[in-house]
């Protein structure tokens, strides 16, 4: 039977609601000027009505959880540089079991990253918009390609030898166009090696992404990623519908360095930066298809970059307007290309940053590197604006 719900009305009820490990904690209007509250192991947190809010006090993290936790309905709000919700662990109780999370709005990052003894094995995140974040301070990066990666506002980052969490996102949204977070969007990573861990998500749905780097142009050591999977994490489907849009420098919507099967993109994919690749691969991808149109503004920022292996790339139009902009650029193997509209490239040759390196690129359509390699192309409209660019370059001769 489950047990009768503890109302809490007040900060004051609230507080003493999670210290005395209520098992069924309901929240009722507008409660602010909260501490940290950390969640014992199966605890539950949810609205009584439409409204509920927890607003957090300056410079405190918001909720942390320790495992068969589940937070429904609530709108929660921290400082953005801080965390909205997070797993705690302690020597004593190492987070273990499952965690749900719904129908939430957020302001402050959501981290579930895994350290030490800690064992959650499921996490579920369903119809949650988080508004407002800022991972720029955070220190703690993945590396890899030559380059550092920052957090993003949703960071799911297992780091136990070994140890696979199951991952469920459904629904989910980030920022806002003219409120974009500050750092990555989603973030899903693993870690690689002997005895890597691992996160693997049958299904990830993703709404509209809104992200803004803050990177100076001069930046070549550091990204982020609108939606990034990382080394460690393998999604079966991945959706992305609604707009991908990032601001700033080395701001990459669609970023794959894990393993994806499908990742189907209904939205446009946009960028405004330097460097700011709409679309790259570094990891291993079966088929990748965008259904609306990818663009970019900025030196660099070419609309596709692959640099690991993918069957099948599909995407709907192109256009890049910066210096050093090729349209696709192929270091890897690709099974095939497609560009069923027209792929447009009105910028010159110039300076691009490619795995950390500034190299120069030409203003080309589609650009096979020595190392790449594609079994099929199927781009019947190129324009270009740069009478040396080319069509198709290939620089293996071929």
């Amino acid at each position: 039977m489950r047990p009768a719900p503890v109302r809490a009305a007040s900060p004051r009820e609230l507080v003493a609601a999670v210290a005395g490990s209520a098992p069924l904690i309901e929240v009722t209007g507008e409660l602010t000027e909260l501490p940290t509250l950390r969640l014992a192991r199966g605890q539950v947190l949810r609205a009584a009505e439409g409204g509920a809010r927890l607003g957090f006090s300056a410079g405190n993290d918001g909720i942390g959880l320790a495992g068969e936790n589940e937070v429904t309905g609530v709108a929660i709000e921290t400082d953005p540089a801080r965390r909205a919700i997070f797993v705690t662990t302690s020597r004593a109780q190492p987070a273990a079991g499952r965690i749900a999370l719904r129908d939430l709005l957020i302001a402050g990052q959501l981290e579930c990253r895994l350290d030490g003894d800690d064992r959650i094995d499921a996490l579920d995140i369903t119809r949650v918009h988080l508004r407002a974040a800022d991972t720029i301070a955070r220190t703690d990066r993945p590396q890899g390609n030559g380059v550092a990666c920052l957090q993003g506002a949703i960071t799911v980052w297992n780091r136990i030898p070994g140890h696979e969490l199951r991952l469920a996102i459904e629904d989910v949204s980030i920022g806002a166009p003219d409120a974009p977070v500050r750092g990555g969007g989603v973030f899903i990573a693993g870690t690689v090696g002997p005895g890597g861990s691992r996160i693997w998500a049958q299904h990830v749905r993703i709404g509209a992404v809104y992200c803004d780097s803050t990177l100076p142009a001069s930046e070549t050591g550091v990204i982020c990623g609108g939606t990034f999977v990382l080394p460690g994490a393998r999604v079966v489907q991945l959706e992305s519908s609604g707009p991908q849009v990032s601001f700033g420098a080395n701001a990459v919507p669609i970023d794959n360095w894990g393993e994806i099967d499908e990742w189907i993109v209904g939205g446009a994919v946009t960028t405004h930066g330097p460097n700011a690749v709409a679309i790259v691969n570094a990891g291993r991808l079966g088929r990748l298809e965008v259904r609306a149109g990818v663009e970019t503004f900025g030196d660099g920022a070419r609309a596709c970059a692959v640099y690991g292996p993918a069957a099948l790339i599909r995407l709907a139009s192109v256009t890049t307007h910066g210096a050093g902009a090729a349209g696709i650029h192929i270091v890897s193997e690709v099974g095939r290309l497609e560009v069923p509209g027209l792929l447009t490239i009105r910028g010159r040759s110039g300076a691009a940053m490619v795995k950390g390196q500034i190299e120069t690129l030409a203003a080309d359509g589609v650009h096979i590197g020595r190392a790449g390699r594609v079994g099929s192309v199927a781009v019947p409209c190129i324009e270009l604006a740069d009478p040396a660019g080319m069509p198709v370059r290939d620089d293996r001769g071929a």
